[in-house]
């Protein structure tokens, strides 16, 4: 019977101590599951603090740069300020000593303040457009913000009559001035270069021979919206008649400046008097309507590109008045190029660098892409022919045979240059 007994608590004491065993196992795993769990909730919580010092640093730069566009324009709005708060004590001034001075010298004094003030607001505002310009440039696009400020610094810098030329026409369109901050970075170093190299006199007028691939398609524009201020373009000269190709022998003389009223001639369909009654096909200052004249980039096949780049080196050397840019070079981010927008490219330009420039053109003004709706059809009986639908200048019939304009020389280029002349009419008749 004690047998039995101490058996029975033997296996009791055996059974508490496995349950005894068992509870400490689990507690072991317990123990092991918040120690990971731990060090889960460790990396979780390192990984959140790197991503929150992240955020911290994204928004301390977008802030700070928040803060530089803010102070850029407390500046400009500072300096408007000021100089409105100068005119009108300029005009009190005035009103103040109006009875110690005669009208005459009252005139004198109040035409030389006003002067003084346009000079300081100008000097203000192309300084802001200047550096506006040059840190957007680079880019492919700029913002819609980004965009009305620049559209506001060119307005406030124009002319009134480019502003109410382009004002609710499809040229006051974000891409116009998109394009426009691209042709500044493409054409103010060029004129840069030329400055730093020739040093021309002030107030000296510096030809801009423009050579391209180029036609003519809509919309219609004002002659005006190319004259973006008054001092910076003295004249736009585009040569060719509307409709008409250009050969090689005409764009040679373009460039080196030998082309005449009494050398051109003309090649292909064409009926009417040859002789020109106006030389050249200038752009008046005025709201007659014209083409859009515009520009393309070229990638002919690599041996043809040698070819050409030789030929530009050639007509640079050969250009015996001012600058000459031959072509839409492949290292600008510039597939087309509107007259347009050249011409007020050029003239922003030049009131950075306080130039003057003639600008002349060397490129075909006949319709791209087969373009009908540029095109007018006759209303005269004796009238075959569709024309270019512009108003300025001379237009010719558009026919199965296009009109090309070349020149005759009095004394033939070298044959240096003469023989890249059939590259270059690949160029410029390069189909669209």
């Amino acid at each position: 019977m004690m047998e039995a007994n101490f058996e029975e608590q033997r296996k009791d004491r055996e059974a508490a101590l496995a349950r005894q065993n068992t509870m400490e196992d689990m507690i072991d795993m317990m123990k092991s599951s918040l120690e990971s769990r731990d060090k889960e909730i460790q990396l979780q919580r390192e990984q959140m603090d790197n991503l929150i010092a992240t955020l911290k640093e994204q928004n301390i730069e977008v802030v700070q740069q928040m803060k530089d566009y803010d102070e850029s324009l407390a500046k400009e709005k500072a300096a408007k300020a000021a100089l409105e708060e100068r005119r009108q004590k300029s005009e009190i001034s005035g009103m103040e000593s109006e009875i110690m001075i005669g009208p005459s010298t009252k005139q004198t004094i109040t035409k030389k303040m006003e002067r003084s003030l346009k000079e300081g607001f100008d000097v203000e505002l192309m300084d802001t457009l200047k550096k506006f310009l040059e840190n957007t440039s680079c880019g492919n696009d700029i913002p819609p913000q980004q965009l009305d400020e620049l559209r506001s610094l060119l307005n406030n810098a124009c002319s009134p009559s480019w502003r109410s030329s382009i004002e609710g026409s499809q040229q006051d369109d974000p891409s116009l001035f998109n394009a426009l901050a691209r042709a500044h970075s493409f054409v103010k170093p060029i004129l840069e270069e030329y400055e730093r190299i020739n040093t021309p006199r002030r107030g000296e007028v510096v030809d801009l021979t423009f050579l391209a691939h180029g036609g003519v398609c809509r919309p219609l524009l004002k002659c005006i919206s190319h004259y973006w201020n008054d001092e910076q373009i003295e004249s736009i000269n585009l040569y060719v008649p509307w409709g008409s190709r250009l050969d090689a022998n005409a764009a040679y003389g373009i460039v080196t400046g030998e082309i005449s009223q009494d050398n051109i001639a003309f090649n292909g369909f064409f009926h009417e008097d040859q002789r020109l009654t106006k030389w050249p096909n200038d752009l008046p200052r005025d709201n007659t309507l014209i083409p859009n004249v515009v520009f393309t980039r070229v990638s002919p096949l690599e041996d043809a590109w040698r070819d050409m780049q030789e030929l530009h080196s050639m007509l640079q050397r050969q250009a015996r008045r001012g600058i000459c840019v031959p072509f839409l070079p492949e290292t600008t981010n510039i597939d087309e190029l509107p007259l347009v927008i050249l011409c007020v490219a050029v003239a922003v330009a030049g009131v950075q660098l306080d130039r003057k420039y003639r600008i002349h053109i060397a490129s075909c003004l006949y319709p791209m892409f087969d373009e009908p709706r540029i095109l007018v059809h006759p209303t005269v009986f004796d009238e075959v022919f569709p024309r270019v639908n512009c108003d300025q200048y001379w237009n010719i019939p558009i026919s199965d045979r296009p009109v090309t304009m070349t020149m005759r020389f009095d004394t033939a280029p070298s044959p240096d240059v003469e023989k890249q002349f059939p590259i270059l009419n690949d160029y410029l008749n390069w189909p669209f």
